[in-house]
């Protein structure tokens, strides 16, 4: 089925999978992160993706999810978790003191891109920011940000937060 799953299914792929990720960040299980999939519901975005307009959402979406809290503190552990995976600190801005094993940068361009844009889109500007500091680190260190002929970093750092 490729039309769209419905906001009350979004919450609920949602908050299953920042379940997960609480379970795997508490045993410290970080490759979890890295080598599973979770993208189109933990960091829903406007566009279509593999799964079409499955997990695509619509202005209407947007605008519901946006007024509902629980929703929004979701998404925020939800990055607050990925980029902790990745050694990052999100409310500190800055790499994690003593990383344990795993806890590092998974090359994975389009999972941050998809993260900042879901949390532009929800108007969470101060996360945003740092995560938007940890990809221009990542560039410092000479990391990649092409994917399929796309530039991420410029897509990462030329989306404005909305609000």
């Amino acid at each position: 089925m490729n039309e769209f799953v419905g906001v009350s299914a979004i919450k609920e792929l949602n908050l299953s999978q920042l379940e997960e990720f609480r379970d795997w960040a508490s045993t410290g299980n970080w490759g979890k992160f890295h080598s599973s999939h979770y993208d189109w519901w933990a960091f829903p975005i406007d566009a279509p993706s593999s799964y079409g307009f499955k997990y695509c959402l619509t202005p209407q979406s947007v605008a519901a999810l946006s007024k509902d809290e629980s929703f929004i503190a979701s998404l925020r552990e939800s990055a607050t978790l990925l980029m902790l995976s990745w050694g990052w600190e999100i409310f500190k801005s800055k790499l994690v003191d003593e990383p344990q094993p795993d806890q590092s940068w998974a090359n994975w361009p389009i999972r941050l891109a998809k993260c900042i844009r879901s949390l532009n889109l929800f108007g969470q500007g101060d996360i945003v920011q740092s995560a938007r500091s940890f990809a221009t680190l990542l560039e410092s260190q000479g990391v990649s940000f092409e994917y399929m002929g796309r530039n991420l970093l410029r897509e990462i750092m030329g989306s404005q937060t909305n609000r």
